[in-house]
């Protein structure tokens, strides 16, 4: 499985990507560090899973759900934040995000989450 991680902390990106590699270590993980990069490695690699931080400097977020329409079938998108809105939270969910996970709190969720995408 493809994985595109769009995140700007380098030190966010080697641990998710430890994380996700520890779990199972058949996925490509590709990471963008700006919000033109991550719109064009969606097109160029054609990624099944993008994980993505909220709060990115440049707005990423609506972007990547406005491009991963055009891949078929369309990729997964997880959402990384800080924020612990209930309301942003439900905001993200509707607007074609398939989970909303809290950094801190549940980082240690997505490789459960990739797993159940690859069975």
């Amino acid at each position: 499985m493809i994985i595109l991680l769009c995140e700007e902390s380098v030190p966010v990106c080697n641990s998710l990507s430890r994380l996700i590699k520890s779990n199972d270590n058949r996925h490509v993980i590709i990471t963008a560090s700006s919000r033109q990069e991550c719109i064009n490695l969606i097109h160029a690699q054609k990624p099944q899973v993008v994980i993505i931080d909220s709060e990115m400097k440049e707005p990423a977020y609506q972007a990547v759900l406005e491009h991963k329409k055009y891949l078929a079938p369309p990729a997964v998108v997880i959402l990384l934040s800080d924020l612990q809105n209930e309301q942003y939270k439900k905001q993200s969910l509707a607007a074609g995000t398939d989970y909303f996970l809290h950094k801190s709190v549940e980082f240690e969720k997505i490789p459960l989450i990739l797993k159940q995408l690859c069975a």
